[in-house]
């Protein structure tokens, strides 16, 4: 993508969204991150669960052919995977559910001859992976809407920086979120102490 030029295209195969100039730096410099990590992500859950036989099979499937291997594989894809979780600043229950998926499938994973059938079919990059790109392809889709709105006002674009960077959530409602969190997990080590 040429910074220089007025517009920058970003490609998606569902939606193309066009970075005018006069979306502040910051949010062009978000929705240009949100095209990078979408490609990296699309390349992770690929290589691992969708090469072969007709992108049904990937590394992850052979790696767990081999004792240890596959956990280890299927770790490390995982760990990717957050990355990309966090620099698209997906919410709480993508990553809770790419971290359980992940889980499942390398506790399944290390039991001979079923993991591995398991293995082929589960896919858990490949879930993870669709889920970060629904969320980035979401974002990206609030943007087209604000630039095929036309309003550059700073209201308009301070709600789009919630969309964008806080998943939608303003300051109150992370906040209410983070004291619940806190409260409750005070509630369980009191709980545990005693």
């Amino acid at each position: 993508m040429p910074d220089g030029s007025a517009i920058a295209t970003v490609a998606s195969p569902q939606v193309d969204i066009y970075v005018p100039d006069d979306f502040p730096a910051d949010i062009k410099a978000e929705l240009r991150n949100l095209a990078r990590v979408r490609e990296r992500t699309e390349e992770i859950a690929t290589n691992a669960d969708g090469q072969w036989l007709g992108g049904y099979v990937g590394w992850d499937a052979v790696a767990g052919l081999l004792p240890g291997i596959g956990a280890v594989y299927s770790t490390y894809k995982q760990f990717q995977l957050q990355s990309c979780a966090g620099q698209a600043r997906c919410g709480f229950g993508i990553r809770l559910m790419g971290f359980l998926i992940g889980a499942f499938d390398i506790g399944v994973g290390l039991i001979m001859g079923f993991g591995d059938i398991i293995d082929i079919f589960l896919r858990s990059s490949a879930i993870f992976g669709n889920s970060i790109v629904n969320e980035i392809e979401r974002k990206q889709v609030i943007a087209q809407s604000f630039r095929e709105q036309g309003d550059y006002s700073q209201a308009a674009m301070d709600q789009l920086r919630t969309e964008l960077f806080h998943r939608g959530q303003d300051e109150q409602t992370r906040q209410l979120k983070m004291i619940g969190g806190l409260a409750l997990l005070g509630f369980l080590l009191y709980n545990c102490a005693g």
